[in-house]
């Protein structure tokens, strides 16, 4: 799966890790330590060729930088963004034709434990272009 190959990629950027270590997760972070990413596919289009040949997949994915401030999940969010901008080759087991940055939006969000405090989010949208093998 292509969101497999995305977080491998992202724990293998010493430019990510050095703020969130390997707190990188598919779906749901849990009890995960600030600051940490989470990744999300929000949907996959397939893009048939008319010969039958050379399919590709379209994958939306939604990466979600919080963090107890908003400067680091800002520029979590940069350093990502930098990382794809113009991105070809590999994911895991996945060719990459193209890393289309989509959006972007800033919120926040209650902490998720007894406290009252919040996080900050910056939310990225991208869309993979890949093959289908």
């Amino acid at each position: 799966m292509i969101c497999d190959g995305f977080i491998q990629y992202l724990v293998g950027q010493s430019a990510v890790t050095t703020t969130v270590g390997e707190r990188i997760h598919y779906l749901n972070a849990g009890s995960s330590a600030f600051p940490h990413l989470v990744i999300t596919r929000l949907s996959t289009g397939m893009n048939e060729a008319f010969d039958g040949l050379g399919a590709l997949e379209f994958t939306d994915l939604d990466v979600d930088c919080k963090a107890t401030d908003e400067a680091t999940a800002t520029g979590l969010a940069d350093t990502i963004k930098g990382l794809f901008k113009d991105y070809t080759g590999t994911l895991g087991n996945q060719t990459v034709g193209a890393v289309l940055w989509t959006g972007q939006a800033d919120s926040v969000e209650p902490r998720g434990d007894a406290s009252e405090d919040m996080v900050f989010v910056t939310t990225l949208d991208f869309t993979v272009q890949h093959s289908t093998t």
